[in-house]
């Protein structure tokens, strides 16, 4: 009877695994045992440290070489791994990979705890395992992700500024290792602090201060500059417009006002890069400013209010006037299924075009099974007409200034009343405090007395911290001459039937921030542009011809 060939593998995420049980060594030693009592021989072993089987499958490099030995060598029928959460922790993607080898005649077998998958009994003992394994990983994200929630928003007693939950400090500050004490096993313990690092926040300064804001430079030409001065960029190579793009974001650019931004990244959604706001931890006075809030509000401004960057001479005069980005960057018109552009086609320029999901055209359902298609002069003329009965009569202009006053109003209704709860919170805290002081001079235990005043003395903090950024984001009247706003408004119509198409893109763009169609009901849902048409003319751009005719190109 011959052998069966097999390959091995081993794998640990943590040091701590390393030094239990769960060690390689120990792992493959298992598996040898197995192997030898079985009537196998291991061909290969494969190991992969430091490495999650959940999240990190890009870094697992044994791993993939593990897989492509077993498809490619015929004579190989098993792959031996000491448990089923050392081959993988996410069992949707297990049964995929298993799947894939079953075609090659390979089979993953757990030596601890083996079963035959061929059987009703073996396959409902691997689903448990897989599935314990997956909830296991759940459950101690879930713990990693509270505890790192709660190391951000304590505050180191000597500086009174928050810890961070590692990564590299942004470009401007540097990293500041504070002793914290011991751990259970006597080993010292240190957490993070972000502090000003008297090298870059200078550079940081003038990029964003002086050239950003006050000189109004494009990105490129902040580049250049950057370089040309021989300024290392954040990793020590010269700068590119990416680094500075990203630097100049809203949530980058508020941290330098002393806000902690911490679980923004969304890593399970392929394509999507931050997860909603309503899920990041936010923490105010985290570490020293840089910026004030005045500043990162005029640098937002001009990133807004910027006229469009020139484009690629294949869109420059586009006929299709509705894809590509808007002022702002962003997808100007994408599909809501699967938040991919929309794009344009025709089968001729002689014929109809269409707006359709491109997603789904260049992928197919596999991409996105949104097959609706758009009318492209349809939709763009009811657009001119949405454009024109909001904002291109003096009555519009009249109700959607009243509609921005109303909202605005009620902003500042909610933010008087936020403000005076919080107030009302911190004057009963401040009883609290004074009666634990005469509950102390009573003959009250002192420790007991001192829990109790760090206790309060903490919330004190977090309300003066929410008082704080309230404050920074209290609403302001709108001040706008609606005679300006009614000439701003007054070329549409003739831009749209005689224009080019550049400037007709640029037209839509200046009143439309996004489209978004929803192929369940058929609808184009439209959000327009108010505040940014407030800034422009705060700004004073108010020629109808600059606006309307976009002078200094489209997307």
């Amino acid at each position: 009877m011959s052998l069966i060939k097999a390959l091995s593998y081993a794998r640990v995420s943590t040091p701590e695994q390393a030094e239990a049980d769960l060690s390689i060594p120990a792992q493959l030693k298992a598996i040898r045992a197995y192997a030898e009592n079985n009537g196998m021989v291991i061909v290969k072993e494969y190991v992969d440290e430091g490495v999650s089987a959940y999240h990190d499958e890009g870094k697992r490099f044994g791993f993939k070489a593990l897989i492509q030995h077993a498809i490619s060598a015929s004579e190989v029928s098993k792959i031996l791994v000491h448990d089923t959460s050392r081959f993988f922790r996410n069992k949707y993607k297990s049964y995929t990979v298993k799947y894939e080898l079953s075609k090659y005649g390979v089979t993953v077998t757990s030596v601890t705890n083996p079963y035959d998958t061929q059987t009703v009994d073996g396959i409902w003992r691997e689903a448990i395992d897989e599935s314990m394994a997956m909830t296991s990983s759940m459950v101690t994200a879930f713990h990693v992700r509270k505890g790192m929630s709660e190391n951000a928003s304590k505050r180191d007693p000597e500086t009174g500024y928050c810890y961070k939950n590692g990564g590299r400090a942004p470009f401007g500050y540097k990293l500041k290792r504070v002793h914290v004490g011991k751990d259970r096993r006597g080993k010292d313990c240190y957490k993070c602090l972000w502090e000003v690092n008297p090298k870059t926040a200078p550079i940081l300064r003038q990029i964003v201060v002086d050239w950003r804001v006050g000189e109004g430079l494009s990105y490129k030409r902040i580049r250049d500059r950057l370089n040309s001065l021989n300024i290392p960029g954040p990793e020590g190579k010269p700068w590119g417009t990416s680094t500075l793009v990203e630097m100049i974001r809203e949530n980058r650019l508020m941290q330098y006002t002393g806000i902690y931004y911490w679980n923004k990244e969304d890593h399970n959604t392929k394509g999507k890069r931050y997860k909603d706001k309503s899920e990041w931890v936010e923490v105010s006075n985290a570490h020293p400013p840089i910026l004030s809030i005045e500043e990162v509000k005029a640098a937002l401004a001009v990133s807004l209010t910027r006229q469009p960057r020139t484009p690629a001479a294949r869109s420059y005069d586009s006929r299709w006037l509705l894809t590509g980005l808007n002022l702002e960057g962003k997808p100007f018109f994408t599909c809501k299924r699967c938040s991919g552009n929309m794009i344009g086609v025709s089968r001729s320029i002689h014929h109809a075009g269409k707006y359709c999901c491109g997603n789904h055209h260049y992928k197919g359902s596999i991409g996105c099974n949104n097959a609706a298609r758009v009318n492209s002069h349809s939709l763009e003329s009811k657009l001119i007409s949405i454009i024109e009965n909001t904002f291109g009569t003096p009555e519009s202009v009249e109700n959607l200034f009243k509609k921005l006053n109303s909202r605005i109003q009620s902003n500042i209704e909610i933010y008087h009343k936020s403000i005076a709860s919080i107030e009302n919170e911190l004057r009963s805290i401040e009883k609290k405090i004074d009666f634990t002081f005469e509950a102390l001079y009573g003959g009250l235990d002192a420790q007991i007395c001192n829990e109790r005043i760090e206790r309060l003395k903490a919330q004190r903090i977090q309300l003066f911290d929410k008082l704080e950024s309230l404050n920074q984001k209290r609403p302001v009247p709108l001040t706008i001459d609606p005679e300006k706003a009614r000439e701003f408004f007054s070329n549409t119509r003739k831009v749209f039937e005689s224009g080019t198409n550049e400037q007709k893109r640029t037209l839509f763009k200046t009143y439309i921030r996004h489209m978004e169609l929803d192929s369940d009901t058929g609808i184009v849902n439209v959000t327009l542009y108010p505040l940014y048409l407030q800034e422009k003319l705060k700004r004073g751009d108010n020629s109808s011809l600059h606006i309307s005719t976009g002078v200094g190109g489209g997307t």
